[in-house]
């Protein structure tokens, strides 16, 4: 890493993907080796949503607009009873962060109609990724060739070799195959794919290597993230609920289920998502060997942060904001 200029970041999001993992994604398994490991906590899923409705439910939480959105629905409710109330907007993500650009790439309609309308550009066009409707998605996705992906996302970083490269800060590139294991296996073999071909791209000397900022984060599908009681994906240990009661009624409230001071109730102890950073000279690098829920229980260096932090700690790393807990 060199720090004659801020880093550019490239987030890699398999919605839904993560238990599709196996021992054959061999580059995903090599970044969580050479990364800092962690959890992001969610807030429990209402129990009517499909699939699609979960991935937008939680792509709120991941780009900390969930508890707006759900101001301003009830804010838009009370209006129809002829309520005085504020008005509410969502500031952009330009606004958030001190004018960082940032662009979206995903399958999903849904949340490139939410990314828009958080100042997010939609760049599909970039890396021939089209949309696909979620409920119908159990054929074999078609995916642009990850060797041409990873130039262009490098390319709309500033950070490639091209003379006509994009100055986006941010790029979020977003996949969820829906409730079709065939097709989340596709799109995981896709991010592994391009993940290997980017840190391929990152030789000595090149931008690439002296500013890419890489995250990756992985979720659990709609079935898996509504049970609660599926062992070996909670966040409390087996040792913490063998403890007399007496001593579990004296923990103190954990960072991860509190925001802006105050606690919040409805954060699920179970299914959170799965994150990994990487950036040689700025992440730590911990014991962590793999990719995998028990693997970061035991070896991961970041522990647990609300999911709702995540962009604003990827925003400190681009120099874009303060750190979070300062």
């Amino acid at each position: 890493m060199v720090a004659d200029a801020p880093a550019r970041a490239l987030v890699l999001f398999g919605d839904g993907l993560m238990e599709s993992i196996s021992p054959m994604h061999s580059h995903l398994h090599a970044l969580a080796a050479s990364g800092a490991c962690g959890f992001l906590a969610l807030r429990h899923c209402p129990p009517h949503l499909n699939d699609s409705g979960r991935s937008l439910f939680e792509m709120k939480q991941l780009l900390d607009v969930h508890p707006l959105i759900n101001m301003m629905n009830k804010t838009r409710k009370s209006s129809t009873e002829n309520t005085t109330i504020m008005e509410l907007s969502i500031p952009s993500i330009a606004e958030r962060f001190m004018g960082m650009k940032a662009a979206l790439i995903t399958n999903s309609e849904t949340i490139a109609r939410l990314g828009e309308s958080l100042g997010f550009t939609v760049t599909n066009g970039k890396v021939g990724l089209s949309f696909t409707e979620q409920s119908i998605c159990d054929a074999a996705p078609q995916l642009p060739t990850f060797a041409n992906v990873a130039p262009e996302l490098l390319q709309l970083l500033g950070l490639s070799t091209s003379e006509n490269s994009d100055n986006f800060e941010l790029v979020l590139l977003h996949v969820s195959g829906g409730s079709s294991d065939g097709a989340s296996r596709e799109y995981l073999n896709w991010i592994d794919a391009i993940i290997g071909e980017v840190r391929a791209l990152m030789q000595p000397a090149t931008k690439a290597n002296d500013h890419l900022y890489l995250a990756l984060v992985l979720s659990y599908a709609t079935e898996a993230a509504s049970q609660a009681n599926l062992e070996g994906r909670e966040l409390q240990s087996a040792h913490w609920h063998s403890l007399p009661t007496s001593i579990r009624s004296i923990r103190p409230q954990q960072t991860y289920k509190m925001k802006d001071g105050k606690p919040i109730d409805d954060v699920r102890d179970h299914h959170p998502m799965l994150v990994v950073h990487q950036m040689d000279g700025v992440t730590r690098r911990d014991l962590a060997t793999s990719l995998g829920f028990e693997e970061f229980c035991k070896n991961g260096c970041n522990l647990t942060i609300l999911a709702d932090r995540f962009l604003h700690e990827l925003a400190f790393k681009l120099w874009k904001a303060p750190k979070y807990g300062a």
